[in-house]
């Protein structure tokens, strides 16, 4: 399982049309529209995935894996718990699992940690 010992956010605001003419409420990034952020992820300056952030209510791509890096969608609203367990925890681990009944992205935050530690 990846372990993500770097980080690298980006905040989208300029607007770019997949032709490469200005417009409202379209990334060039991969084609998505309403892309704001991302987070970038690495393990020791290696790219092991990223975590794209949506405008709320737009339509949200599944989460996939290529070429060993996982992109993981979330919805803008999500950002700022995202960013603080990046912060404030350790270790933070990127993994995609694909289950009969799911597949997508999964951050794992922190450690196995005693019942009853009233944090």
């Amino acid at each position: 399982m990846p372990r993500a010992t770097k980080y690298e956010i980006e905040f989208l605001g300029c607007h770019t049309t997949s032709s490469g003419g200005s417009s409202s409420g379209s990334s060039s990034r991969g084609g998505y529209r309403d892309l704001l952020a991302e987070i970038k992820l690495f393990d020791n300056g290696k790219p092991i995935g990223v975590i794209q952030f949506f405008r709320e209510g737009a339509s949200i791509p599944k989460d996939y894996i290529g070429k060993g890096d996982v992109s993981m969608h979330l919805p803008y609203s999500m950002f700022g718990d995202v960013y603080d367990a990046l912060r404030n925890e350790k270790p933070v681990n990127l993994e995609f699992v694909s289950r009969p009944a799911s597949e997508g992205g999964i951050l794992t935050v922190g450690r196995q940690e005693p019942i009853g530690e009233n944090d």
